[in-house]
């Protein structure tokens, strides 16, 4: 199998595993209660600030806090545990892939450590190749897994 193939492989297997990950250790209708919770909170702090009454926006926006806290803390858990994961992949991607290039048919701009911060490359590295296929993949496996 080629290189491209298998960090492609890898990288699908980790956005599902990760998107499995949270989908387990969080609760997604709790989550999504939280957030149109915070939602109507947000709703109403604004219109009282609208209408001039401070004391009840400072109110509701203390509720609102203390709701984005729980809500924090629920996705603790799963983000740990998917740095860890995370960590440990990069780690061995880095040990196997470092040598891997792929020569793109276009050109793509790409985030540099010196001025102008972004350079032109028509070719990239196993972690770009990673980062393209795991940004969209995450997205995909958390739709369709129901996670927030």
């Amino acid at each position: 199998m080629l290189p491209i193939q298998e960090v492609l492989i890898w990288s699908l297997g980790l956005s599902l595993l990760l998107a499995v990950l949270y989908r387990f250790l969080t609760n997604p209708r709790e989550i999504k209660l939280l957030k149109e919770e915070i939602k109507g909170y947000r709703e109403r702090s604004n219109k009282a600030q609208k209408a001039g009454n401070a004391e009840e926006a400072n109110k509701l926006l203390s509720e609102m806090m203390k709701l984005t806290s729980k809500q924090m803390r629920s996705n603790m858990k799963p983000m740990i545990a998917s740095l860890v994961i995370f960590f440990i992949a990069i780690g061995f991607l880095r040990e196997t892939y470092s040598n891997f290039i792929i020569q793109l048919p276009f050109i793509l701009p790409l985030l540099s450590y010196s001025f102008p911060f972004i350079i032109l490359r028509d070719s990239i590295g196993w972690f770009w190749w990673y980062i393209l296929i795991t940004l969209p993949a995450t997205f995909i496996f958390r739709k369709l897994l129901g996670v927030e």
